[in-house]
């Protein structure tokens, strides 16, 4: 059980390292549908998100892609460089108008987790939830069927969003639930 404590010292600490990551850095406006296509560079950059949503993708040779992850405000991507552990293409996609991310450096973020036990931490956790969110996608699209799958990604997309709307395409559903849009549109 997490005490209140740990709870304070938890957002102290992230607002410590948000600070720290963000110093001398300025946000940038982003539209839905922009890409954040330097992530997969090996010298490439990270964004930490302010506001706003984006989505990270991975696309088969066959042209098939699948929804990763999605990283709200205070998640960084592009921190787990996919190209460097799997032979699919993957990209990161904004998801809603208006948001707002600092662009940084991939090596100034690995410098600032070598010197800031607060910055490490931060980091840790969310590879750690992001890791988490992969185990959940493998999951669901191993032991789920689609039906199944689509009232799971609803009820998730409802809790994360205003007024518990969801406002996804059939073609965004058909990507989350690894289905193309027929079967999305038929269900």
């Amino acid at each position: 059980m997490v005490s209140g404590q740990q709870i304070i010292n938890g957002c102290a600490q992230k607002q410590e390292a948000l600070a720290e990551l963000t110093r001398g850095a300025r946000p940038r406006s982003y539209g839905r549908g922009e890409l954040l296509s330097d992530i997969e560079e090996r010298d490439g950059f990270v964004y930490l998100l302010n506001t706003g949503r984006v989505g990270l993708y991975s696309l088969s040779r066959q042209g098939r892609e699948i929804l990763l992850s999605t990283f709200h405000d205070g998640d960084i991507v592009g921190l787990i460089r996919h190209g460097e552990v799997s032979d699919t293409c993957s990209y990161a996609e904004v998801l809603v108008d208006a948001t707002l991310a600092y662009r940084l450096s991939y090596h100034h973020v690995l410098q600032l987790m070598s010197t800031s036990f607060t910055v490490s931490s931060y980091v840790c956790m969310l590879i750690s939830r992001q890791l988490g969110e992969s185990y959940r996608i493998i999951e669901e699209l191993a032991f789920y069927e689609i039906k199944t799958r689509l009232a799971r990604t609803l009820v998730r997309l409802a809790l994360f969003s205003e007024g518990r709307l969801v406002s996804a395409t059939h073609a965004e559903l058909a990507v989350m639930i690894g289905t193309v849009v027929g079967f999305a549109c038929s269900i």
